[in-house]
C-alpha cells in the first residue's frame, strides 16, 4: 500500500479533530465540563489519549477550540451575503431566517452548546472571549437599527439579540415548532421595520 499523501494526512487529522470535538461537546453538555475526563473524551471519539494530546494541549484548549468554532458559526451569519444588502429591513429579515434555519436544522448541537455556556467553570474559562464576541456582534448590528431610525439603536440591538436568544432557548428546550414560528413572526413585526412604522 502506498504511503498517504499530505492532503490525505490533513483530511485524516481534520476528521479526528472533528470526532474529538463532537465527543467533547456531547460529554461536556451532558456530564459537565468539570466532570468530564480526557480519557472519556478520547474513548468517546474512538482515539487514543496520545492522539488527543497531539491536537489539544489539555482539556481547556479543547474547550477553547469548541468555543472558537461555535463563534465562527455566528460569524458566518454576519458574513453572509445578505448582510451587505442596502435595505436594513431586508438584512434583519434574512438574518432572522438564517438563524432559525441554523438552529432548526441542528437542534442537538445548539442544545449542547447552550448547556455548555451555562456552566460556571466554562464561563470562568472562556467568558472573556464570549463577551468580546458578543460585543463585536452588537457593534456590527447597531448601525442597522440606526438606519431604521431607532433613538437608541444599541439598546434596540441588545434587546433584539436577547429576544432571539430567549426564543431559541425555549425552542431547544421544549421543541415546540408552533411557538417558534409565532415568536419569530412577532420578532419580525417588532424589530424588522423602521422605528416610525412600529411606533407611529
Amino acid at each position: 500500500m502506498s504511503p498517504r499523501t499530505k492532503d490525505q494526512n490533513e483530511l485524516r487529522r481534520q476528521r479526528s479533530m472533528e470526532r474529538i470535538e463532537e465527543a467533547a461537546l456531547e460529554l461536556f453538555g451532558h456530564k459537565g465540563y468539570g466532570n468530564t475526563s480526557i480519557s472519556a473524551i478520547a474513548q468517546g471519539a474512538g482515539v487514543s489519549k496520545g492522539l488527543l494530546y497531539n491536537y489539544y494541549e489539555n482539556k481547556a484548549a479543547l474547550l477553547r477550540a469548541l468555543t472558537l468554532h461555535a463563534a465562527e458559526k455566528g460569524e458566518a451569519i454576519m458574513n453572509a451575503e445578505f448582510f451587505n444588502d442596502k435595505k436594513p429591513t431586508e438584512v434583519l429579515l434574512k438574518m432572522v431566517d438564517f438563524m432559525v434555519d441554523a438552529v432548526s436544522n441542528n437542534k442537538a448541537y445548539w442544545k449542547l452548546l447552550t448547556s455548555l455556556g451555562l456552566q460556571d467553570d466554562v464561563v470562568e474559562e472562556v467568558g472573556d472571549f464570549l463577551r468580546k464576541k458578543s460585543t463585536s456582534y452588537i457593534h456590527m448590528l447597531t448601525p442597522i437599527f440606526k438606519k431604521l431610525g431607532y433613538p437608541n439603536p444599541e439598546a434596540q440591538c441588545i434587546l433584539f439579540s436577547a429576544s432571539m436568544d430567549g426564543i431559541f432557548l425555549q425552542y431547544i428546550s421544549l421543541r415546540n415548532k408552533r411557538n417558534l414560528d409565532l415568536s419569530i413572526q412577532s420578532i419580525k413585526e417588532t424589530f424588522c421595520k423602521p422605528y416610525n412604522l412600529i411606533n407611529g
